[in-house]
């Protein structure tokens, strides 16, 4: 996996593949929800043999880290055999939207990407992504995880922590999540917060991959709560006003451009197979009568064979 992003080290990391420690108190088991898993199959297979990826967003509670949803790299991507790149202004774009259809906002928990074959650890351009992101996520650490497919599919999720690789084992379904880590966002908490503060604003850089200093997430030992027993701070990513509101608008304006698009070829499909339809029955149609024509013409010719024998 090779996210276009300076390498401020210099030179490749170096990390260790250090033994699982149940007792860590950072990490010590992944839950995967059911439509997390979906969404990371349905993009291997729509990909088929060239690497792909997502972003993996949640939440952490008692060291467990609960990976909600995935979202894809993008559109504009540019996938191979053994690396892909981000389409980084979708990726920012749907990361605020998807985060914000739950009573707790979703946080960054990490990354996955799909590996060739059989291989099950990290390349040295893996690393360096892994050290890149791990310099901005300190304080917990972060998931990066592994796709094989080779031939059945399988996952394998690491820990990276300082200069440690931890492998971790998962679960998968949504029975084993916290009940206030699946709410919807409410009309009660909409409205709240519309009323306080207008209409919410995305705080985010859209010229770079989602900047994961700026979604640091805490090792939260409490319950969850609801968003409206929060302050308004924490509920929302710090992300930095870097780029202008103009330029949120404008990339937005060209996503609708592209959906408008693509429904107008949709129409445009749909009229050509009616059309195939319509020449279809038509060729019936037409096949029909020359069988007519046929039958007709064969007792013409049995009528005048008869009559020449009368004659």
């Amino acid at each position: 996996m090779k996210i276009n992003s300076f390498n401020h080290f210099g030179y490749y990391p170096k990390f260790n593949y250090v033994p699982y420690m149940p007792n860590n108190g950072i990490c010590s088991h992944v839950v995967l929800s059911e439509r997390a898993k979906a969404g990371i199959m349905s993009e291997v297979m729509l990909n088929n043999e060239v690497e792909t990826g997502g972003v993996l967003l949640g939440y952490i509670k008692n060291s467990i880290w609960y990976v909600v949803e995935c979202i894809d790299p993008g559109i504009r991507t540019n996938n191979t055999v053994n690396r892909f790149s981000w389409d980084q202004n979708y990726v920012n774009h749907l990361f605020e939207r998807v985060r914000n259809l739950y009573e707790i906002p979703l946080s960054i928990l990490g990354f996955w990407h799909r590996h060739p074959g059989s291989m099950d650890v990290f390349s040295m351009d893996d690393m360096e992504t892994i050290a890149n992101h791990l310099a901005s996520m300190s304080k917990t650490g972060l998931l990066t995880m592994l796709v094989n497919v080779d031939p059945d599919f399988r996952m394998t999720f690491y820990h990276a922590y300082n200069d440690g690789l931890m492998k971790v084992g998962y679960d998968i379904g949504d029975e084993y999540f916290p009940e206030a880590a699946m709410q919807w966002l409410s009309e009660e908490n909409l409205t709240e917060e519309i009323s306080n503060n207008g209409r919410i604003k995305p705080r985010f850089a859209y010229n770079r991959i989602v900047s994961l200093n700026c979604c640091d997430v805490e090792n939260d030992n409490k319950d969850f709560k609801k968003n409206n027993s929060l302050p308004v701070e924490k509920r929302r990513n710090s992300f930095q006003e870097s780029e202008s509101a103009s330029e949120s608008k404008e990339y937005s304006k060209q996503i609708d451009e592209l959906i408008c698009e693509q429904n107008m070829m949709i129409e445009s499909l749909d009229m050509i197979r009616l059309s195939c339809q319509n020449y279809e029955q038509n060729i019936c149609a037409l096949r029909r009568c020359i069988e007519d024509i046929g039958e007709s013409l064969t007792l013409l010719v049995e009528k005048t064979q008869a009559l020449n024998k009368e004659i």
